[in-house]
C-alpha cells in the first residue's frame, strides 16, 4: 500500500466524489417514524452498494424485512489476519423533519451552498456514513492489503431508541458472525475544543442512558364556560413543567476529565463540577464543551410530548406528559423517581410510569484505540492532538456492541476551524460543512492505516 500521505492527499482530490455521495444519501428519504411502513433504508443500500461494487469492494444488502435494508462490506485483511479489526459503523434512518416551513431548503435536497450540505441526515447520520464509504474506497484504491480487516455496517432503524430491532439489533440476532470484530468506529463525539495547551478532540467512550417518563393528570370534566365546576388536569400539568424546569440536578463529572479540563483552561482554586460549568456557561457557551459537558455532567429530564381534551369548549377530564429521560451510570429506576417527585412532588392526581429504553453502557479507556485515533488526528491536524473522553448525551447503536466484547467509540470529528452551531442535528436545516466531510474522512483513512497495517504503530 502506498504511503499514508499520499493516501491522505488524494482524500482532498476525491473532494467532490465525497460531497457527491452525501448528496446521493440525503436525497433518499429514510425517515424512520418508528410505524410501519417506514425507513426505506434499502434504497440507500443499493446506492451504497452499488458504488462499493464497482470499487471491487464486496458487499451485501441484507433486509430484516421488505425495504429495511443493512449494508455489510468489507476490506479483508491479509492470510492471517491476526490483530485488532475495526468496523466502521453507522445507520441511514433519519428521524421526521418537522415543520417544512422553517427549513430554508427542501430537507431532502442535499442543496450545497456556502460550502455546507443541507438536508436531514446532512450530520446524523449520513455524513458519518459517506466519509466511511469513502476512506474504505480511497484504501481500496491505493492497493495494497490491510493486514487486518475493516468491517462497514450502514444499518436500519437506529432512530427508534429501542435496540434497533430492525437494524443492528436485528443483525446481532440473526447475523453476529459477520460483525465479529475487536474496535467499533461510530458516531458521536469529534467535538474540537482550542485550549492553551493545543487542540483537543472529545472521543464518546460510552452514552447515557435513556427513558420516558410518562405523566398521567386525572381530572374531572365540565362545560369550559363554568371551569370552576371541575378539576383542569391542565392546571397540575403546568406545575409538573414548572417544577421540570426549575430542578437541580446533582452534577456528577469523571474526575479524572474534570481534571484534565481543570488543567487544560489553567482554572484556579479545586476542580468542582459546579464551577466548571458555571464558568463555561458565562465565558464559553458557544463552545460545543459547554453543551457537551452539560449535557454528560448530570441527569437531564425534558418535557416532549403533551396531550389532553377532545373539545375547545370541554374542560378536559386527563392529560398526558412525555419526558425524555437522560441518565448517567448508576442512576436507576428508583433514582429517576425520586428525583421526579423531588420535582413534581406527589401529586394526588397524577399516576408516574417510567419505561427504560436502554441503559448506560460504556467500553472505559483502551489504550490502543484512543492512542490510535490521537495519532491519526495529529497527522492530519500537522500538530499533536489530544483527546477528552467523554460519555455521549445521545444514544447510538454502540451500546449493542458492546456486551460481544467490542470497545466502541464514537468519534466523527469535525474541521478545527467548523462552525458547530450550523449543525443543528434533529433540526429545521441540519447541515454540514464539507471541510468536516473531507477533515474526517483523512482521519478515518489514517485510522486505519495506523491501526490495520503493520506499518501503523501498534
Amino acid at each position: 500500500m502506498t504511503d499514508a500521505d499520499s493516501i491522505l492527499a488524494k482524500v482532498e482530490e476525491a473532494r467532490t466524489e465525497i460531497v457527491d455521495l452525501l448528496q446521493e444519501l440525503v436525497r433518499i428519504p429514510t425517515v424512520n417514524t418508528g410505524t410501519m411502513p417506514t425507513g426505506n433504508e434499502t434504497e440507500a443500500c443499493l446506492l451504497l452498494q452499488k458504488r462499493l461494487r464497482r470499487e471491487g469492494i464486496e458487499a451485501d444488502v441484507i433486509e430484516s424485512q421488505p425495504t429495511r435494508g443493512n449494508l455489510l462490506a468489507s476490506l479483508p485483511g491479509g492470510v492471517s489476519d491476526r490483530g485488532a479489526r475495526l468496523m466502521f459503523l453507522s445507520h441511514l434512518d433519519v428521524v421526521p423533519v418537522g415543520d417544512e416551513t422553517q427549513w430554508k431548503v427542501p430537507p431532502f435536497s442535499g442543496l450545497l451552498q456556502d460550502g455546507r450540505i443541507y438536508g436531514r441526515g446532512a450530520w446524523d447520520c449520513k455524513g458519518v456514513t459517506a466519509c466511511q464509504v469513502m476512506a474504505a474506497v480511497l484504501l481500496k484504491r491505493a492497493g495494497g492489503r490491510l493486514d487486518r480487516s475493516l468491517l462497514l455496517a450502514a444499518t436500519a432503524d437506529e432512530e427508534t431508541a429501542r435496540g434497533a430491532p430492525a437494524g443492528l439489533g436485528y443483525l446481532l440476532r440473526d447475523h453476529a458472525d459477520r460483525l465479529a470484530c475487536d474496535y467499533v468506529l461510530n458516531e458521536g463525539g469529534g467535538a474540537c475544543v482550542d485550549t492553551p495547551d493545543g487542540v483537543y478532540f472529545v472521543v464518546s467512550t460510552g452514552e447515557k442512558g435513556r427513558s420516558e417518563l410518562t405523566l398521567d393528570f386525572e381530572g374531572r370534566s365540565c362545560h369550559a364556560s363554568q371551569p370552576w365546576s371541575g378539576q383542569n388536569p391542565l392546571e397540575d400539568m403546568a406545575r409538573a413543567i414548572k417544577g421540570i424546569q426549575a430542578y437541580a440536578p446533582e452534577l456528577k463529572i469523571d474526575p479524572s476529565l474534570l481534571d484534565t479540563l481543570w488543567r487544560l483552561l489553567r482554572l484556579p482554586g479545586a476542580p468542582e463540577p459546579g464551577v466548571l460549568l458555571g464558568i463555561l456557561s458565562s465565558e464559553l457557551r458557544s463552545s460545543p464543551l459547554y453543551s457537551t459537558l452539560r449535557g454528560m455532567a448530570s441527569m437531564t429530564i425534558a418535557p416532549t410530548l403533551a396531550s389532553a381534551g377532545y373539545r375547545a369548549n370541554v374542560v378536559p377530564d386527563r392529560a398526558t406528559l412525555t419526558c425524555d429521560v437522560r441518565t448517567l451510570p448508576g442512576q436507576d429506576e428508583s433514582y429517576v423517581r425520586s428525583e421526579v417527585e423531588r420535582m413534581i412532588g406527589r401529586p394526588t392526581r397524577c399516576r408516574i410510569s417510567l419505561d427504560k429504553i436502554v441503559a448506560p453502557s460504556s467500553s472505559g479507556s483502551d489504550g490502543i484505540f484512543l492512542d490510535a485515533i490521537a495519532r491519526s488526528v495529529s497527522r492530519v491536524t500537522s500538530a499533536p492532538a489530544g483527546l477528552l473522553e467523554a460519555l455521549s448525551i445521545g444514544y447510538t447503536d454502540s451500546m449493542l456492541m458492546r456486551p460481544g466484547g467490542a470497545v466502541a467509540y464514537g468519534f466523527e470529528p469535525a474541521h478545527p476551524r467548523s462552525d458547530p452551531r450550523l449543525v443543528n442535528i434533529h433540526g429545521a436545516n441540519e447541515s454540514i460543512a464539507v471541510d468536516d466531510l473531507v477533515f474526517r474522512t483523512q482521519v478515518y483513512v489514517a485510522l486505519c492505516l495506523d491501526l490495520l497495517t503493520s506499518a501503523g504503530p501498534e
